[in-house]
């Protein structure tokens, strides 16, 4: 848990300079990727320690799902160009 009560969820890099992303998923929800950092347990800040919820093994994390990367990794959509009328 992070000290404000969140979540981290460890998945392995998919290896294709995935970059961050911030509420590309939705509300509070961020990724980090090429160039990105995370705080993780046992560090401490003001309000309180990180702590994991179970054990972490990080030489054998979970794949990132095929359909989460594809998600991450699409294009943003372009706002709609208002139609001009002459």
């Amino acid at each position: 848990f992070t000290m404000s009560g969140g979540r981290h969820l460890y998945l392995r890099h998919p290896g294709d300079g995935f970059a961050c992303t911030v509420k590309k998923l939705g509300s509070g929800v961020d990724t980090r990727g090429e160039g990105g950092y995370f705080i993780a347990p046992p560090s401490r800040g003001p309000a309180g320690q990180y702590r994991f919820i179970g054990p972490v093994d990080w030489h054998n994390l979970p794949e990132l799902p095929e359909a989460l990367r594809k998600w991450l990794t699409a294009p943003k959509a372009r706002p709609a160009t208002p139609a001009t009328h002459v």
